[in-house]
């Protein structure tokens, strides 16, 4: 087997655990597996401690502050230093799992291994910031390999960056089962307590512009004028200010804040909990994965990217995008159809038994080895 390399610098978020999940599987499947990961990932003591035969870990900055002199010393040291010790290793493919502005010092010290890119989002949401605006184009080209997360954007990564066809490739986002296994022993105590037989309805991720924010607190406003017997919850770090206005007057909780993998499973382990998705944009969502290993019902835009991502549309309830009303009825179909939430719930766990890392990862290396 060859030797891989996985090449992520990230920190937080599902990234870090997306990219283990990857390293697992091909160390699972008989593959030589070594990585460059951050020293700050959030899950590095499972890269120490998974048994990959080399973990390089690498001082990536933290925060915009310290970018430009951590840059500096990757770029004059570090790298030198990883590039020196790779120079015994026979590397076969690097794959690129998420972007960094680093990331293609690391692909290039590689020496003549083909490079497997992940590109998670084809077309750049509004609101990136600059850097990565500027050096994503480069990090995809890069690429001998791209790989999509969404069959639809095949043709969106082939006109935009010039890809042959041929060498783009799609794979599935995998199981989330981290949370279950690292959930802390007691729930938050600045976690909402939901009334028995309510529907709770929650919003989880990074709050940004296009993920459609102000459309849910329309939406839910409408749902609380007819029905008593609702909450909603947004979860997520990020900027609430702009949506301070639609939200007020009415009883929703936010907890606006960071959420730690740790405290990650209390959200989606309770009862009557709907995951709404109401994006005004979207490639793929790693916040459905974590629904399915759960088993929680969603009701999401109805875009490409979802329809695919929940079984072609076979899963989930679809609202129509930039449309409050519609996704207050989508909304309202839990409450007056109680039977409906028992068959959600069992659709979303059984896709979860279908998307094994070891089975997707290895269906993917088959292909581009026997290319």
């Amino acid at each position: 087997m060859k030797t891989i390399l996985i090449n992520f610098l990230g920190r937080n978020n599902s990234a870090p655990y997306f990219s283990y999940s990857i390293g697992k599987a091909l160390k699972d499947k008989g593959y030589d597996v070594i990585a460059i990961v951050s020293k700050h990932a959030t899950n590095i003591d499972a890269w120490r401690n998974y048994g990959f035969r080399k973990v390089y870990e690498v001082d990536t900055y933290t925060s915009y502050k310290d970018l430009l002199l951590k840059s500096m010393i990757f770029l004059i040291w570090e790298s030198k230093a990883i590039k020196k010790q790779l120079k015994r290793e026979k590397i076969g493919y690097v794959i690129n799992t998420f972007f960094h502005p680093w990331s293609n010092i690391v692909s290039s010290i590689c020496g003549n291994a083909q490079n497997i890119t992940f590109c998670h989002d084809p077309v750049l949401h509004v609101g990136v910031n600059p850097i990565m605006r500027l050096m994503y184009p480069f990090f995809i080209k890069k690429g001998n390999y791209v790989v999509v997360l969404t069959r639809k954007y095949i043709d969106t990564v082939e006109k935009l960056y010039g890809i042959d066809r041929k060498k783009i490739y799609y794979c599935p986002h995998g199981r989330m089962d981290l949370y279950k296994k690292v959930i802390s022993s007691e729930k938050p105590s600045f976690f909402p307590k939901y009334k028995k037989g309510d529907i709770n309805y929650i919003f989880f991720g990074r709050i940004e512009k296009y993920k459609g924010i102000d459309l849910l607190g329309k939406a839910y406003k409408l749902v609380k004028m007819k029905y008593s017997n609702v909450s909603l919850t947004i979860f997520g770090a990020g900027n609430f200010e702009p949506y301070k206005g639609v939200f007020k007057g009415s009883d929703i909780n936010v907890i606006n804040e960071y959420i730690s993998d740790e405290n990650i499973g209390w959200i989606f382990n309770e009862e009557n909990i709907v995951l709404v998705l109401p994006y005004k944009k979207v490639t793929q969502s790693g916040v459905i994965p974590i629904a399915f290993e759960y088993g929680v019902p969603v009701i999401c835009s109805d875009l490409i990217g979802f329809r695919e991502q929940l079984d072609n549309g076979q899963v989930g309830l679809y609202f129509n995008p930039d449309d409050e009303k519609s996704l207050a009825c989508e909304m309202e179909k839990f409450i007056n159809d109680k039977s409906l939430y028992d068959i959600q719930k069992k659709k979303m766990r059984i896709i979860s038994e279908n998307i094994e890392w070891n089975d997707i990862i290895g269906n993917l290396m088959k292909e581009i080895d026997d290319a």
